[in-house]
């Protein structure tokens, strides 16, 4: 028996949503794989944990050294400090917003707050890197990278942190 026409279009519209998650979750286990095929023959040259654990970055030497363990505290250390900002005045904001602004205030607040939201991290990151970096580096003693690792390129072009 057929199915009416509006019922047809929907269980043909959920196929090709399941379609198009189908291809998804094919197109991330693809990059997850290439990923994997490339990365693990270095654990070939490097230990595990010399891998997580050290500091020096050198690719190019023969034996090659790989370790991230300054990438790994720094990240770590940049996300705690942004968390310790973030939550308080996020909370406060909200607060704020709740109980203490005027109501005309809040009408104005309220939408600014949520296109900051809509903007991805990435897009703020990528800004500040522009725009914040250098501004940044022209009032600081500093010329080198703003990473918290203080990322240094020595003249044979070997990172160290």
């Amino acid at each position: 028996m057929a199915l009416p026409a509006k019922l047809q279009a929907d269980v043909n519209f959920r196929r090709g949503l399941a379609a198009a998650a189908g291809v998804s979750v094919l197109a991330l286990a693809a990059i997850v794989i290439f990923l994997l095929s490339q990365a693990l023959p270095i654990f070939a040259h490097v230990s595990l944990k010399d891998f997580l654990f050290s500091t020096e970055w050198y690719p190019t030497d023969d034996p090659p050294v790989f370790g991230i363990g300054a990438l790994i505290a720094g990240s770590l250390a940049c996300a705690a400090l942004t968390t310790l900002i973030a939550v308080p005045f996020g909370v406060l904001t909200a607060c704020a917003i709740h109980a203490g602004m005027p109501p005309a205030l809040t009408r104005i607040v309220k939408p600014l707050i949520e296109l900051m939201a809509a903007l991805p991290s990435v897009v703020i990151g990528f800004i500040g890197m522009i725009i914040l970096a250098p501004w940044l580096q022209d009032r600081s003693e500093s010329v080198q990278c703003l990473h918290h690792a203080r990322l240094h390129v020595r003249a044979d072009h070997r990172f160290h942190f």
